[in-house]
């Protein structure tokens, strides 16, 4: 049973600071609330993902809705279903008929593969199954023809080209272009090479990660806007496996520790350096079953992040009871909020997080905390961390300490 930390919370010493919690909720302005509760004004179906008669989308065999991915756009969250259907969910967690669904690839050419989804800072949505540009009304752009299925993931430039992430390397698509087999080999010969990942970053440039080409090594590197590799941005070599980035120009990134477990977070300044005024996290060595961080979220507010573990192929419930704790909250030192991560209202296996306002989107197989209850795969949790949470106690055998 995996526990974090060794010594597990006290919840009556979490009872005992309601008085403090109280007094936090009142002065954020609200009845309770306090970060990590299940928001239970959104209410995701559970049908959604479970009922095989339950089909909201006009035919689409009901298989097809898992959802698979999640980013917020105008404050809303927007996921795609497993082959590539986008959809746009209300404040309570139902289909926005303002947002008109977008459909994913056909029958005969989807596969069960994941596909990325990017929120560009304008708005429009970058999606790869099949590669298309969307509008924050819900309209196609640019649909990218013929349909390149070999498109793993890509970025946008300032002058509206395409980086694709193909197999055989990165490929650039001109202004305008829509047919892929215009697109060019792009940035050849650096180290820069195919199996990449692209996350938006200010000034619309983007941090790509991945494999390297032609070699056993993997890196991180930052594109300008106009496409070129910013050399100043030289940050260690390491597996990456998830990257978020804020809006004072540094970069959480996750990587493996040395026991090879995905499990490691570091805060990059501008030049890739490790920030020396962040304390890295290491994932707890008491993981059984390779449960590792699998998503990470940036919190504006309070300049914290949001980090999410799970492990691949957790579906049922014996596989959730396996962890007690796979929500946490890192503040802008790099120390674990220890409320929070006792307070959510799910634990399980995260696979994805989102921030919006005060609150947290959580995407994942989860259960409720307290009672054991599968949860629908996309919850909402009330996350408002820049006004302090309670303190908690903790037990020992030895002493009890705050």
């Amino acid at each position: 049973m995996w526990s974090w930390p060794a010594s597990r919370w006290n919840r009556t010493g979490l009872l005992s600071a309601l008085a403090l919690a109280l007094a936090l909720a009142m002065g954020r302005g609200m009845a309770l609330g306090l970060p990590g509760d299940l928001d239970l004004e959104f209410n995701l179906d559970p049908d959604f993902n479970l009922n095989p008669e339950f089909d909201p989308f006009n035919g689409i065999n009901v298989r097809e809705l898992k959802i698979d991915s999640l980013v917020i756009s105008d404050g809303l969250p927007v996921v795609q279903l497993r082959r590539g259907t986008v959809v746009r969910l209300d404040a309570q967690g139902n289909p926005d008929t303002r947002f008109p669904r977008s459909p994913g690839a056909p029958d005969s050419l989807r596969n069960s593969e994941s596909f990325p989804m990017h929120a560009l800072t304008d708005g429009r949505l970058l999606v790869f199954n099949p590669p298309r540009v969307i509008d924050s009304d819900g309209e196609i752009l640019r649909r990218i023809e013929p349909s390149n299925y070999s498109l793993t993931d890509g970025a946008i430039l300032a002058d509206g080209s395409l980086i694709g992430s193909t197999p055989g390397g990165l490929a650039r698509l001109p202004p305008g272009a829509n047919d892929f087999a215009l697109a060019a080999p792009f940035l050849q010969g650096t180290d820069l090479g195919f199996w990449l990942s692209f996350t938006p970053a200010q000034d619309d440039s983007w941090i790509v990660f991945g494999r390297r080409s032609g070699l056993d090594l993997d890196s991180l590197s930052r594109l300008n806007s106009d496409g070129s590799v910013d050399d100043r941005f030289q940050p260690r070599r390491a597996r990456y496996e998830a990257v978020a980035t804020t809006d004072e120009g540094t970069t959480y990134v996750v990587s493996e520790t040395s026991r090879n477990v995905v499990g490691r977070i570091d805060r990059l300044l501008e030049d890739g350096s490790q920030d020396p005024a962040f304390t890295p996290f290491i994932l707890p060595d008491t993981n059984p079953n390779r449960w590792e961080i699998q998503s990470i979220a940036f919190d504006p507010a309070s300049g914290g992040l949001f980090v999410g573990v799970g492990r691949e192929n957790s579906s049922d419930l014996d596989d959730l009871l396996e962890v007690e704790a796979s929500l946490f909250f890192l503040d802008r030192v790099g120390k674990v909020d220890p409320f929070f991560t006792e307070n959510a209202g799910v634990v399980g296996s995260v696979q994805g997080l989102a921030k919006s306002g005060d609150k947290l989107y959580v995407l994942g197989n989860l259960r409720k905390r307290d009672s054991k209850e599968l949860t629908p795969r996309l919850v909402r949790l009330d996350a408002n961390l820049a006004a302090g949470t309670p303190a908690v106690v903790r037990t020992s055998p030895v002493d009890t300490t705050v």
